[in-house]
């Protein structure tokens, strides 16, 4: 709800919104534990750069700060064959994001984490 904040000799009454927009970039490997079955599990690591935009909307008004930070990326999964032989499948993998992305203007002292889930189709070349 809308809230008068104060700073020094400057007060304003509005409502706040804060948001995050968080890009990444990675290199990762994977390691599958068995190639030989319809259910393919694996876990990898991935390296990478993030780039995240901490935004404050206040009403009409916004704040920004852009930070660029380094980026470690484990994850998971598993790909399904729609058979033995076949070279299509789904994937699905869960991963964590830890950056290193700090911003002071809003709050974000410590890095920045985030966990995502990838579905999608596959095909494997053999």
């Amino acid at each position: 709800p809308p809230y008068v904040y104060q700073q020094d000799n400057l007060s304003i009454y509005t409502d706040i919104f804060s948001y995050v927009y968080n890009y990444t970039l990675t290199v990762s490997g994977e390691y599958f534990f068995t190639t030989e079955k319809i259910a393919m599990p694996y876990a990898g690591f991935g390296i990478g750069a993030a780039y995240n935009q901490f935004t404050m909307y206040y009403n009409v008004y916004q704040q920004q700060d852009k930070r660029w930070g380094a980026l470690i990326r484990p994850h998971a999964g598993v790909i399904v064959r729609f058979s033995k032989n076949s070279n299509w499948g789904v994937m699905t993998d869960l991963h964590l994001d830890y950056a290193t992305t700090k911003s002071q203007d809003t709050d974000y002292n410590n890095g920045f984490a985030n966990v995502g889930l990838q579905v999608g189709l596959v095909y494997l070349k053999r």
